[in-house]
């Protein structure tokens, strides 16, 4: 069965194409289309036989995109048995992979105003592949669904029940099919389940977000009702004061539309340098004496240290901190900066192994010995998200 996988963020378009057999997970293409939004955008695919096809769309939009991908595999001889969809917001009618139809597909659309910035391009790819391939399955995978089943102590805001009674007003959580394979990878590479009892996650990259594990399952994230909230990230404020946001409307006249354009494209890593959100270019320019973006650094790495040991506390302790996600990934100077301090807990970074990039898709970088495990994953929502496809459509009628 090759599954087609599409993960649409704001402004690109990460694909892949997996076959995926009893004893065989092959990637047969993957790559990217970006900028949307921009003068110019570019379809950019890899191949298995190490063939790299580039070339400008023709619309810098997702179904563009999309059209011209399925025409790259029909001209390639590729045919998918099913596609499969990230979806960031599932609200709380979507809480496991679901194959689309027809009422699906007009229920997400009523979820576009929770997550305006990611649902409608997701909505756009999935109508995308219908309209080229009605017959084609289908399978919706959402990333809010691995916080689900979160105790209401870490959902409910303290708000009137007559906004919350009907449960959609919440914290929902993101990240959560980048959580669900970080998860799985170390659960193999423990050889026990759950991993460890009392685990925290950390997806880092333009967005970013932590999550709280006990015995296998989310007890608590930093995003919440949208992934607006949480920790500092790239163009993301993450946390803020209300009553700043009252200040603004009432007395610098900023609009809902405003707001948000401030709120998540002009604020986090970006806003508070002045230069990027971007942490290599940070990195670079705090070398070369730059304050802000040292301080752009150390904000958003102190968020993190700061909810480690917030999580902790939730946990009852702390067995193992897994790094994930661009920067989680990455930037080893990042991590030595979030664990600086961290020693009371049982975290206790190992420079040489921290520094040093293996092969491997999962590996240890904490000092032999130490109370608190640390590992490293590399992120791989869409072989995540294939997996699960193939899951969904062994147990259809």
């Amino acid at each position: 069965m090759d599954i087609l996988v599409l993960n649409a963020g704001s402004s690109s378009l990460k694909f892949a194409l997996y076959a995926m057999e009893q004893h065989r997970e092959q990637l047969l293409v993957s790559g990217i289309a970006e900028p949307f939004g921009s003068s110019e955008a570019y379809l950019h695919v890899k191949d298995d036989t190490g063939n790299d096809f580039k070339e400008r769309l023709s619309q810098a939009t997702h179904a563009v995109a999309v059209d011209r991908l399925l025409q790259y595999l029909r001209e390639g001889g590729l045919h998918a048995s099913a596609s499969a969809h990230r979806v960031v917001h599932g609200g709380r009618g979507f809480t496991r992979p679901v194959l689309a139809d027809d009422q699906v597909v007009a229920a997400l659309g009523a979820l576009n105003e929770l997550a305006p910035l990611h649902n409608p391009p997701a909505v756009t790819c999935l109508r995308a592949v219908l309209r080229a391939q009605p017959s084609l399955p289908a399978v919706l995978h959402f990333d809010t669904a691995f916080h689900a089943e979160m105790p209401p102590v870490a959902f409910r805001y303290a708000l009137p029940s007559t906004l919350c009674q009907d449960g959609a007003v919440r914290r929902y959580g993101f990240h959560g099919i980048s959580y669900q394979w970080a998860l799985g990878r170390l659960t193999e590479m423990v050889g026990r389940s759950p991993a460890y009892s009392r685990l925290v996650m950390c997806h880092l990259g333009a967005g970013a977000s932590m999550c709280a594990v006990l015995d296998g399952s989310s007890i608590d994230t930093t995003m919440g009702f949208t992934p607006q909230e949480g920790l500092v990230m790239a163009t993301r404020s993450g946390d803020v004061d209300p009553g700043l946001l009252l200040y603004l409307v009432n007395s610098k006249g900023y609009s809902a539309a405003e707001l948000e354009h401030l709120l998540t494209r002009q604020s986090g890593m970006l806003a508070i340098s002045g230069l990027s959100g971007d942490v290599r270019r940070l990195d670079e320019a705090a070398a070369a004496g730059s304050e802000p973006a040292q301080l752009a650094l150390d904000i958003f790495a102190y968020r993190v240290r700061k909810t480690i040991g917030a999580y902790a506390a939730a946990l009852g302790g702390l067995d193992a901190l897994l790094f994930t996600g661009g920067i989680g990934q990455n930037s080893a100077a990042m991590r030595l900066n979030i664990s600086s301090g961290l020693q009371f807990l049982g975290v206790d970074l190992d420079e040489n192994l921290n520094s040093v990039k293996p092969a491997a898709d999962i590996y240890q970088i904490g000092r032999t010995g130490a109370p608190v495990d640390c590992w490293v994953a590399a992120a791989n929502e869409e072989l995540q998200m294939a997996r699960d496809t193939v899951n969904i459509l062994s147990t259809r009628d």
